[in-house]
């Protein structure tokens, strides 16, 4: 993934699969995830990643955004919401529309509570 915006400075870790990508959550804490729903490695998909990463009492405040192009049913995107995905993209996404999704979900987990 490359990201380049003049506004923010990011730090980005890829993973290849879900093992890595678990590694990379515990290691590093980020303050957001992006998770496709289709892994590719066949084993786990980015549902049963997301459930594994909201598992980790340090996802709190970690934004988590699962992308999928291939599963777009109502029920994939409430499957993704009920293991703690703050939101479900459809692919193709613009990145503008993603960033804007992303700011908006991390404003509101570091607003304070009311």
């Amino acid at each position: 993934m490359l990201v380049v915006d003049d506004d923010h400075s990011f730090q980005v870790f890829v993973a290849g699969n879900a093992e890595e990508g678990i590694r990379l959550f515990r290691k590093h804490h980020p303050a957001a995830v992006l998770l496709d729903v289709h892994l590719g490695d066949g084993q786990r998909d980015g549902i049963s990643l997301c459930d594994q990463i909201r598992d980790d009492i340090s996802s709190e405040f970690t934004a988590i955004l699962i992308l999928s192009a291939e599963r777009r049913s109502a029920e994939d995107q409430i499957k993704g919401r009920t293991v703690g995905a703050d939101t479900y993209v459809l692919k193709p996404v613009k990145l503008t529309d993603l960033e804007s999704r992303l700011n908006e979900i991390l404003r509101k987990k570091r607003a304070p509570a009311a």
